[in-house]
């Protein structure tokens, strides 16, 4: 059942992918990262703790997928454009590496309030954890900041055309 839901919520991204890729320059940043920030994360997990059945969850995971498709490509757009292209390798990279470590400990903390407090309880638990970060991009106006123009707007063709050419520096 895990693959069919990890596959699930997988087709969602690629249909929310090809949508978003359609939609991307029509669409406001900071409104698009937030509703879809806020519709692909805890939805999932209180669907998992408040039904016994497949089906609803399969349909709420495919949703989240095809929602969380543009929680990515958002931030990178972003960081491109605001990141002074000699420190992006630098900044990316450490950005990239601390949300990675976080994984690990997320997955103990995960096992240990379902050995604690059991399998519906941590989910709920979860679930609402996730919804107030996936709430913070409606209440503080720093995230207003994603439809900000570029700091330097050739900076992301610039950066295109060096890792096109084989230059990754």
């Amino acid at each position: 059942m895990l693959g069919l839901l990890g596959g699930t919520f997988g087709l969602g991204a690629v249909a929310g992918n090809l949508i978003y890729t359609a939609l991307a320059t029509r669409l406001p940043r900071h409104a698009t990262f937030a509703v879809c920030f806020l519709l692909g994360g805890s939805p999932r997990l209180f669907a998992l703790a408040l039904t016994d059945t497949i089906a609803p969850v399969l349909a709420v995971a495919f949703g989240a997928g095809v929602a969380m498709a543009t929680v990515n490509p958002i931030s990178f757009a972003v960081a491109y454009e605001q990141i002074p292209a000699h420190l992006q390798g630098r900044v990316l990279g450490a950005a990239g590496a601390l949300a990675w470590a976080g994984v690990p400990l997320g997955a103990l903390l995960g096992g240990v309030a379902v050995d604690s407090l059991g399998l519906r309880p941590a989910l709920l638990i979860g679930g609402a954890l996730y919804l107030a970060i996936t709430l913070t991009p409606f209440v503080l106006p720093v995230w207003r900041r994603l439809d900000d123009p570029p700091a330097d707007p050739d900076a992301a063709d610039r950066c295109v055309e060096r890792h096109l050419m084989g230059d990754a520096t």
